[in-house]
C-alpha cells in the first residue's frame, strides 16, 4: 500500500525524513500559504541533494539506504 507523509513538510531535509521512513510520496500543505514558491524550492533543493551525492533520483537515493548495513 502506497503511503504519503503528511504534516510540517517545508524543506528538502522534512521531505528526505518522511522517504527516509518509508513514504512514497510527500504532502505539502500549510507551507503553501507562507510560501506559495515552496514546492520550487523544496524541489532545487531535493536536487542540490541528490547532486551532492552523486545520486541521479529518489529511485537510487532509496536504493542507497537498502545498501546500509
Amino acid at each position: 500500500i502506497p503511503t504519503i507523509g503528511v504534516g510540517g513538510a517545508s524543506s528538502a531535509h522534512d521531505v528526505l525524513k518522511f522517504l527516509a521512513a518509508g513514504a512514497d510520496a510527500v504532502q505539502l500543505g500549510t507551507v503553501l500559504f507562507a510560501d506559495p514558491g515552496a514546492p520550487k524550492r523544496i524541489l532545487a533543493e531535493l536536487n542540490e541533494y541528490l547532486d551532492a551525492h552523486d545520486l541521479a533520483d529518489l529511485k537510487a537515493l532509496r536504493e542507497s539506504w537498502k545498501e546500509r548495513p
